[in-house]
Parts: structure tokens; C-alpha cells; sequence
């Protein structure tokens, strides 16, 4: 009974992390990393995209970008990420890979802009490995502490123009997933028993996403014809919880009652503009906020959360369309940046990041193409005994694009 209660001390209080072997120690805070939801392209633009449209992508944050989608196109994507990470003392290398979402869209009537489009990407990742030594009532013991997990959001709605150069857009999501968390306790003195504590928090609940674009400032003045903005905004979202934790030690074993509860994710939203100076051209700037502060996380670690906001800045040149032209001629190139405040707050001090980013579009013909994004990306700080992460980022995604319900004319023979 003593060592199941000093399992218990372990396991509801924190401590500093002795070494760190997942991929981010960060993500013990919160529901984890959070993602983005904006694509392949519009990684390889810094994460840009609100103000634009694009007509070959399914952007799950950016609704109203669906409007411009002509064709029924599949979409699936994967990343690999690898994190250097290291603290006063140690550094550890890691890597973990995902297949990152997929969607399909269907375009009923391009004329009006309405497409009806659903999938599902990942909403937070979780992903640590941390052992540290301490001591709880006169016993000496390592503990190891792991976590993985996250959420998903499964998203389906429809974009429509109520006119020319107006695009609105809706989304109903749901947020499903689970948190698992689990630490081993070994004394360091031989003759004591092991242990482990483990608990698992399975969430699932809706929300909803809109967002509206203007597509050429034009209407504005003619000299804002190349402009377009756009914006987007997803609801607070409760999600109905079920907690289990158990106890497992040599001499006992318990588990104990599943406990049902609620948590509330963020209201967050995003505003962007975009810029066509050439018919090949697009230039793009994005702002997005998650409010934390008004998140409702009982039995994570809220505490440690804040406020988060990105600023983001990209540019592409697409391909040319000339079956005469190079290869190289018909590839898109992109580039972006940006600078986020994540929503971590830990030991006193806001961990923020940095980030660059470029891209290629490989024309497959017919609709048909590879999107590929590379990120290369630092967060974190090495003060207040923090962890600093050096992170590189692969993610590729393949769209399949086909005509389906086009009407037939036999007056066409």
C-alpha cells in the first residue's frame, strides 16, 4: 500500500524532466501539438492560405477556399518529422511519422461555387518519453513517463458565391481521439517491487468552422483587383470525456472506475490576404489565433497554456501549363516563413517558434499532382532548465483530380 501511494504522489505531481526521449516534451501540456489544417501547399508557403483560393487543395480551416474547386479530387497526405531536441545537459534526436489526413470534394456546381467537401486531419499530437529520478516518502525510485495520443477532427460541409467575387463557406467537425498517459515507478533500491500507473482520456464532441473570402478587391477599387482577403473562425467545442486510470504494482492491482466528464478546446480564428501580381504569381499573408485562455482542460495540464498566435508570410510561382515547356518549367516552386507564440506556457516563460519553408507542385496532367513541403523550424528556449527543439518537417500529399457530374448534351455529337 505504501509504494501504490507513492505511485499516486508521482502521478498527480509534476516534475522537471531528467532526460527526454519522445519527440516533444512539450507536448505533455494541453491536449499537445497543435496542427494546422491547411494543407501540403500551404505548408510550403509558411501556412499561409486564408486569403486565397487555390481550386487543387481541400483546406479543412478555409471552407469558403472550396469555391473555386472545379473538379472531384481526392487527397491524401503524410509527414515525417524529426525533432533535435536538448536541454542544459542532453540532447536527444527522434523521429515519429503519420499518415496526416485525407478529404474529398465535390464540386455540384462551379458556376455557384458549390462544392461539398468532408475528411479528416489531425487536430494535436502527444509524444514524450521522460525519466527522472526523485524521492516520495524516505523511498528513492525512477520514474518513467510516456504519452501518446492525440485528436482528430473529422470535418464535412460545402462552400457556395452568393456572388462573383464573394465565397462563403461552413464546416461541422468532430473532434474525436484519446490521450494515453503512463508512468513506471522503479525504486533504486533491488529488494522494493515495481509499479506503473496508466490512464487513458478518450474525448469526442462537435464544432463548427465558417469563414467567407473575397476573391478580388476589384468591387472595392479597380487598383485592389489583384488584392483578395478572406478570413475563418472555428466555435468553442466541448467534447464529452471518459477517464480511466489503473494501478498496477506486484502485490496489487487496481483499476478504477471510469469517470465521465467535459472538456471545452478554444474558439480560434484566422484573417488573410492574398496578393496576384502575374497570372503565375501569388503572394500571402496570414494571421491565426488560438484563445487558450478560455479553454476548460480539468485533469490536463491547463495551467501551462496561454494565448497563441501565428504570423505568416508566403509566395508561390505555379507552373507553366505548356506541354512544350521543360520539366522544370512546369513544376511550382513555393517559399514562406512565420513566427508563432505557441500555446505553451511552462516554468515562466512563453515558448515561441520560429519557422521556413519551401515546396514544390509536380504536375501530374489531367488535374493530377504531387504537392511537397519541407520545414525546417526551432522552438523553445534553454533557460529556466526548458528544452529547445530543432525540428524538420517532410509532408506530401497526392491529388487525384477527375470530372464526375458533368452533365451530358447529346446535341455535343
Amino acid at each position: 500500500m505504501r509504494y501504490l501511494l507513492v505511485a499516486i504522489l508521482i502521478f498527480l505531481f509534476p516534475f522537471p524532466a531528467a532526460s527526454q526521449e519522445g519527440p516533444s516534451v512539450y507536448s505533455l501540456i494541453g491536449v499537445g501539438d497543435t496542427q494546422r489544417g491547411l494543407g501540403v501547399r500551404s505548408a510550403g508557403m509558411g501556412y499561409t492560405g486564408i486569403g486565397f483560393q487555390t481550386g487543387n487543395s481541400i483546406p479543412s480551416l478555409v471552407p469558403a477556399a472550396w469555391a473555386k474547386i472545379t473538379r472531384t479530387q481526392i487527397e491524401g497526405s503524410y509527414l515525417f518529422e524529426l525533432f533535435g531536441s536538448k536541454d542544459v545537459s542532453l540532447y536527444t534526436a527522434r523521429s515519429r511519422d503519420q499518415f496526416n489526413g485525407g478529404a474529398l470534394s465535390f464540386p455540384l456546381s462551379p458556376e455557384r461555387g458549390l462544392t461539398l467537401a468532408l475528411g479528416f486531419v489531425p487536430y494535436s499530437n502527444v509524444g514524450y518519453d521522460i525519466t527522472t529520478n526523485d524521492s516520495q516518502l524516505g523511498i528513492d525510485y525512477k520514474v518513467r513517463s510516456t504519452g501518446d495520443g492525440g485528436l482528430t477532427t473529422g470535418f464535412a460541409g460545402a462552400s457556395f458565391k452568393p456572388a462573383d467575387e464573394l465565397a462563403i463557406g461552413f464546416a461541422f467537425n468532430l473532434y474525436f481521439g484519446s490521450i494515453n498517459e503512463g508512468r513506471s515507478f522503479s525504486p533504486l533500491n533491488d529488494t522494493l517491487g515495481s509499479g506503473s500507473v496508466s490512464r487513458e482520456i478518450t474525448m469526442r464532441g462537435p464544432g463548427v468552422t465558417i469563414g467567407a473570402m473575397l476573391t478580388s478587391l476589384g468591387v472595392v477599387h479597380e487598383s485592389l483587383t489583384p488584392f483578395s482577403v478572406g478570413f475563418t473562425l472555428s466555435t468553442r467545442s466541448k467534447l464529452s470525456t471518459t477517464d480511466r486510470t489503473t494501478f498496477d504494482f506486484v502485490q496489487e492491482r487496481d483499476t478504477t472506475v471510469e469517470v465521465e466528464g467535459a472538456i471545452s478546446l478554444p474558439f480560434s480564428f484566422g484573417a488573410g490576404i492574398g496578393y496576384k501580381p502575374g497570372e503565375r504569381y501569388q503572394l500571402a499573408m496570414d494571421y491565426t489565433a488560438q484563445l487558450w485562455s478560455g479553454a476548460d482542460l480539468p485533469g490536463l495540464r491547463q495551467k501551462e497554456l496561454r494565448d497563441s498566435y501565428r504570423f505568416s508570410v508566403g509566395a508561390e510561382r505555379t507552373g507553366k501549363r505548356d506541354v512544350f515547356a521543360s520539366w522544370f518549367d512546369n513544376l511550382t516552386y513555393r517559399l514562406g516563413a512565420y513566427y508563432e507564440a505557441t500555446n505553451y506556457f511552462t516554468n515562466g516563460l512563453g515558448i515561441d517558434q520560429w519557422g521556413i519553408t519551401g515546396g514544390l507542385g509536380i504536375n501530374l496532367g489531367n488535374e493530377n499532382r504531387i504537392d511537397v513541403a519541407l520545414e525546417y523550424a526551432q522552438r523553445g528556449t534553454l533557460r529556466n532548465n526548458l528544452v529547445k527543439d530543432n525540428i524538420l518537417r517532410l509532408s506530401v500529399a497526392v491529388n487525384i483530380g477527375e470530372l464526375w457530374f458533368v452533365r451530358y448534351d447529346p446535341e455535343d455529337e
